[in-house]
């Protein structure tokens, strides 16, 4: 007969069942940190891809307006009247300043002027035109160009504002957007 005064016991000691927690929490608080900057990272992307649609949406309103004459390619710019379908509107020209932007044309029907402030579509979300006239040169002395530059200021995930600049040039061919 055997006698055995030691014990086994299995099992984990304190300080082995602190480690472990200790190991996890490490964890846990690596994957929250990781998935905060995948919300911040996704919020960024999404104001930032938002705000490229609305630019492109923008230069191909502008294009719209010449190709449909709703405008003629003189009254596309920052200032200047309109008269669509032989009714005087009043229309002081695109807003060269930041504007909210919105869901409601307003009565010149033209999206980004002063008038279409009426019920915000995006309401952190503004917008800014500016219209440049290209002067012809002695190459290209019959083409006319107008450089426009449209300004999105969104919100930046850090409660700031960022922006975010397009560039796009209309010509006064309606029927092509390359000079010949």
């Amino acid at each position: 007969m055997k006698n055995s005064n030691t014990s086994h016991q299995s099992g984990f000691t304190l300080i082995e069942a602190v480690v472990s927690i200790l190991i996890l929490t490490i964890g846990l608080l690596a994957m929250a940190s990781a998935i905060s900057y995948a919300v911040m990272a996704r919020s960024r992307s999404r104001n930032s891809t938002e705000a490229k649609l609305l630019i492109v949406s923008t230069l191909e309103h502008l294009e719209s307006l010449r190709n449909t004459k709703h405008l003629t390619f003189g009254q596309i710019a920052n200032v200047g009247g309109v008269n669509p379908d032989g009714k005087v509107v009043d229309f002081l020209g695109f807003s060269a300043a930041f504007l909210t932007v919105s869901n409601d044309p307003g009565p010149d029907g033209i999206y980004g002027t002063t008038d279409d402030l009426a019920t915000a579509l995006r309401p952190r979300i503004e917008r800014k035109i500016l219209i440049e006239p290209l002067p012809a040169n002695a190459a290209i002395a019959n083409v006319s160009l107008k450089k426009i530059t449209v300004t999105i200021r969104y919100p930046a995930p850090n409660g700031g504002t960022q922006e975010l600049a397009g560039i796009g040039y209309l010509n006064n061919d309606s029927r092509s957007n390359f000079i010949k």
